[in-house]
């Protein structure tokens, strides 16, 4: 019997799944090495190669510097993973893959956070207590050991020999789950020093977050190509700071906001509106619509990021 749908008992048990494995993917401290170890050593066996020398190292750029020097004498990744993971993912696509991919996939696989080829894992894990033609116990257990091997971080592995990095020691998210830091310090951090900077998702470089503002960092801003870029490090300067720092004049004002052209980029404009919902601080956060040059007054710019038309919106009561 095929199994075409999940009850909202079972669908409850896969959201809090989904959310324990975010928990426990993000939250920053030490790897259970014992953990790791074992299923590395479960995952080399199935090869049939014996139980390799486990080194451990402080973060992913550690485990690059220590694979590269080890490199002219090693059997690298492509063997675990094009064997194990193949293997795996055939068996299991096979036994399990017309059987509720797409509603499960949707649910476990799309988080930013199972990056470390996780989230298939979990999926067939998942899978695999509600569907009737169940994995074995060899699948079963493999999948899982292969779970253990990735629960700390990178890990690079060679014949004899498998360089494991440590957890990250920092990782800061916004509201929406996606890397980000507004402190000036890294989104994602190693105790090697391997470190992401992000603005709500978007990885930067470190001087888009660091808070700085004055003529230097508006002029670095101004200089910056990347369109995206330049957002994001508008967005920690603040747009209401940002505007009047670069010197900018408005184009039109209204109760909607205020609407600029963008220097440099012909036929692109921003408007700059100030938040409905007070801040924690009791301030109201300003940021920009990016729209184009059609656009001739802040209300025609807001009402068309809501994809109405301008008499639409002024109608409507209510703030943005």
């Amino acid at each position: 019997m095929k199994l075409e749908t999940l009850t909202d008992e079972q669908w409850s048990h896969v959201y809090a799944k989904r959310e324990r494995v975010i928990a426990e993917t993000v939250a920053p401290g030490p790897a259970d090495r014992g953990r790791v170890e074992a299923g590395i050593v479960a995952c080399y066996a199935h090869l049939g190669l014996g139980a390799p020398r486990v080194v451990w190292v402080d973060g992913p750029l550690s485990a690059v510097i220590a694979a590269n020097l080890l490199k002219q004498g090693g059997q690298l990744w492509g063997q675990l993973w094009d064997q194990l993971g193949d293997q795996l993912w055939g068996q299991l696509g096979g036994q399990l893959g017309g059987q509720l991919r797409g509603q499960l996939g949707d649910q476990l696989g799309e988080t930013s956070f199972e990056a470390w080829w996780l989230y298939w894992a979990h999926h067939w894990k998942t899978v695999n207590q509600f569907v009737p033609n169940k994995m074995t116990d060899e699948q079963s257990a493999l999948l899982q050991a292969w779970i253990d091997a990735h629960s700390a971080s990178v890990w690079v592995p060679y014949a004899n020999i498998a360089i494991v990095a440590d957890r990250h020691t920092r990782l800061t998210r916004d509201p929406e789950g996606r890397l980000h830091s507004e402190d000036g310090l890294p989104a994602w951090e190693w105790a090697d020093g391997t470190a992401v900077y992000a603005h709500h998702g978007r990885r930067v470089e470190p001087w888009v977050v660091s808070g700085e503002t004055g003529p230097e960092r508006i002029t670095l801003i101004d200089s910056e190509e990347n369109i995206e870029v330049r957002r994001c490090a508008i967005e920690r300067y603040g747009w209401g700071e940002y505007v009047t720092d670069a010197g900018w004049s408005p184009v039109a004002v209204d109760g909607c906001g205020e609407l600029f052209d963008v220097p440099g980029e012909t036929g692109q404009r921003v408007c700059v509106v100030e938040n409905g919902t007070v801040e924690r601080d009791g301030t109201r956060r300003k940021y920009g619509l990016l729209c184009r040059a059609h656009h001739r007054s802040p209300l025609e710019a807001v009402a068309a990021s809501y994809g109405v038309s301008a008499e639409q919106y002024g109608s409507l009561e209510r703030r943005t």
